[in-house]
């Protein structure tokens, strides 16, 4: 009896698409299933690391020993085939985090239950990129799609590989049309930066799914290629990039009019200031000199100041009428003996030689 894949996307997966259920992606999920389904008794790591104190803990508990029994499995497949493990792996990180979404389990809980799984895969030597656990740590229908668009891909890609559809080419094109409107439901809804989370999982489906479409063409498998076309991944335009910024409000990330509007009135309203301040200050220098002015007129004309300031003008002025006498004088002298005549015998000087003394 087929165990029964609790992932909604595989319901009614034996009667819809027989043909895809010898895919690696579907044989995974039969065997995670199967191990999910079983009361796994024995004492693991998760026993060591998570408590049983309320539901939501004994579920984390059951699913902890659930996935350390499928990375038991993983290792032995490891020993034989480096990249089945790395493969394997990436299933189980989907598988893992549909539960706990599904479930909605507490994000403390969750990280308990990675944190955990960490440990396992470092004891059964599936780490150094061997095994990675992913915690996609998303929205639930960003989530969704990713996964969704990853199951779809790896469907397409084993597609190709797959040469005999004898007595399936209804169920194939069934199949196609199925992707064609997921991808168009997803493309129509998202915004540039909705599908920020899955970007690369829509860019590998959309590659993936062209090329299984022409490998199926030339084997003249397509029924029709009109209802079977997709449009291209929609692609942000310059103009719709916006910034966010801590005020919570999206704003242009190319400068507007406004901006420059509001600089031009910024600086006007600087200048108009500094100009007006320029007026106060030469208003408040001629109102000081206007005062010291007064005050020195009226010390001068009705206080014994002004007598005081009149006496040592007057005698200033005698002092410098003196000095420029003697000034005078000095200068008739100067010019009088330059005139002398250096032969009179007062003035003349004799130069004897050494040997006259």
């Amino acid at each position: 009896m087929t165990t029964k894949i609790t992932d909604s996307f595989f319901d009614n997966w034996d009667e819809k698409y027989p043909f895809l259920n010898d895919f690696p992606l579907y044989k995974n999920y039969e065997m995670f299933s199967s191990h999910h389904d079983q009361s796994i008794k024995e004492h693991t790591m998760c026993d060591a690391f998570i408590d049983e104190s309320s539901m939501e803990k004994k579920y984390i508990l059951s699913l902890c020993k659930t996935a350390d029994s499928i990375l038991r499995t993983i290792r032995s497949i490891h020993n034989k085939n480096l990249d089945a493990a790395s493969e394997n792996c990436k299933y189980l990180s989907y598988w893992l985090y549909y539960e706990v979404k599904k479930n909605n389990i507490m994000s403390e809980n969750i990280k308990e239950l990675y944190d955990v799984l960490d440990e396992d895969i470092t004891v059964y030597d599936l780490h150094n990129n061997r095994c990675i656990l992913k915690n996609f740590n998303m929205d639930s229908e960003s989530f969704n799609n990713k996964r969704k668009l990853y199951f779809h891909f790896e469907m397409l890609k084993w597609i190709q590989n797959k040469h005999n559809y004898d007595n399936e080419k209804t169920l194939l094109n069934q199949y196609l049309k199925e992707c064609v409107n997921f991808y168009k439901e997803i493309i129509q809804g998202d915004s540039c930066q909705k599908n920020e989370p899955y970007k690369q999982e829509l860019r590998d489906f959309f590659n993936t799914y062209k090329n299984a479409k022409q490998f199926l063409s030339q084997k003249s498998l397509l029924t029709s290629t009109d209802d079977l076309d997709i449009p291209d991944i929609p692609t942000c335009s310059t103009a719709s990039l916006r910034l966010r910024v801590p005020g919570g409000e999206d704003e242009p990330t190319y400068p507007s009019m406004d901006f420059e509007r509001r600089y031009s009135s910024d600086e006007d309203a600087d200048m108009g200031e500094s100009n007006a301040g320029g007026v106060i200050t030469t208003g408040i220098s001629f109102s000081i000199f206007l005062g010291i002015s007064l005050m020195s007129f009226f010390f001068y004309k009705f206080t014994p100041f002004g007598s005081y300031v009149r006496n040592g003008i007057l005698k200033n002025k005698n002092m410098m009428i003196e000095t420029e006498e003697e000034t005078h004088n000095l200068l008739l002298q100067n010019e009088e003996n330059e005139n002398m005549n250096l032969e009179i015998p007062m003035y003349r000087m004799q130069y004897n030689s050494v040997q006259n003394f």
